[in-house]
């Protein structure tokens, strides 16, 4: 089995971190979760705020608040690794610190939200789902993390 090229990921770091810091800053503002609603689909943002035969506000004060917390956690993490990710394209030194502070906002956001739903509602996870903003962070959480090993490895 050959072994994986650490080089390529420190050599593209910059380009990792910039796409995994965009897909940060995309999952706080595309929808988070939703369910069924009758025979409608409704999606909501963290942001408070719901789709379901049109916009909508939620009035839930502690879903919207949690999702306000997770969604500025998720947009911090995002500018610490766009920060990282330029800061490397100048040829300067990668901020391999603000790439794992990043990288572990992006898996400890959505972690919290779940809970804190679950914990909110026994039924918030039967009843509803998980949609792309929730998923996303995970995905660049895991990038992200594993491009910092690679710079820690050589």
């Amino acid at each position: 089995m050959e072994k994986f090229n650490l080089e390529l990921i420190k050599k593209y770091f910059w380009l990792i971190n910039l796409v995994t810091g965009l897909l940060g800053v995309v999952s706080a503002f595309i929808p988070s979760w939703g369910g069924t609603e009758g025979a409608n689909l409704i999606s909501v943002w963290y942001w408070g705020f719901y789709y379901l035969e049109g916009f909508h506000d939620l009035e839930e004060p502690a879903i919207t608040a949690t999702g306000v917390v997770v969604a500025i956690m998720l947009l911090v993490g995002a500018a610490l690794i766009l920060y990282s990710a330029i800061s490397a394209k100048r040829k300067e030194e990668p901020k391999k610190l603000f790439t794992l502070i990043g990288g572990i906002l992006y898996l400890v956001a959505p972690s919290l939200f779940m809970i804190t739903m679950a914990g909110l509602m026994d039924t918030f996870w039967v009843e509803y789902f998980a949609s792309v903003g929730l998923i996303f962070p995970y995905i660049a959480g895991v990038i992200t993390i594993f491009s910092w090993f690679s710079l820690r490895r050589n």
